[in-house]
């Protein structure tokens, strides 16, 4: 028996190293979900459900959670055998933070034990996960809590970046445009001011 639980354990966290560098390279929220969603049950995790908070500011003790989460993913590899994660709406589903999950998405037809596992990358603030699983496998869960938020602060950053970087093409847009319009007006004027002494030159001769 002490033999299994080392190979099962073993077994385990080559599941979880593998899963760790697909998140890792993945700066997509969408597919990032997509990848939790496939490979969390492989760890024997068969339902997840994971919330970012609505509008997180750098935590501050006892500062609480916000107010309100949206649910970005939601799977259960129990209720169909090919595609676990369950449809959500775009952006996530809103839901007091209080509540761990909104209303009418836990099974009501058979028991279950889930564990909360915080979401948070040094002081910021994510948001949760809930995962069905032993509630003794600690090392497994605190692995996957920190491989989890380390990819979701990525896809973070890299959502600000590409915002940034839009806003930025924008401004340069913007300027270039302006640049245009302000040479075309000093040729313009040019002409007329040229045009005005030409014609106060031949009034003169």
């Amino acid at each position: 028996e002490q033999a299994n639980k080392e190979l099962k354990a073993e077994q385990q966290k080559r599941v979880s190293d593998d899963i760790g560098i697909s998140i890792a390279t993945t700066f997509e929220l969408n597919s990032l979900m997509d990848i939790l969603a496939n490979d969390l049950p492989r760890l024997g995790l068969s339902q997840g459900y994971l919330s970012l908070y609505e509008n997180p500011e750098a935590y501050n003790y006892p500062q609480l959670a916000p107010e309100w989460s949206r649910l970005v993913l939601s799977y259960d590899k129990k209720k169909s055998a090919k595609s676990s994660r369950i449809e959500l709406k775009p952006g996530g589903q809103r839901f007091p933070t209080r509540k761990l999950v909104p209303e009418n998405i836990l099974p009501l037809h058979r028991p279950y034990c889930l564990v909360v596992l915080a979401l948070y990358f040094r002081n910021n603030q994510i948001g949760n996960l809930l995962l069905q699983g032993d509630h003794q496998q600690v090392s497994l869960y605190d692995s996957l809590r920190v491989q989890i938020s380390s990819a979701l602060e990525g896809s973070s950053l890299m959502k600000q970046t590409n915002l940034h970087n839009k806003q930025l093409d924008k401004i340069v847009t913007e300027t270039l445009s302006t640049s245009e319009e302000v040479q075309t007006t000093i040729s313009e004027t040019s002409k007329q001011a040229q045009a005005v002494s030409d014609a106060a030159q031949e009034s003169i001769n």
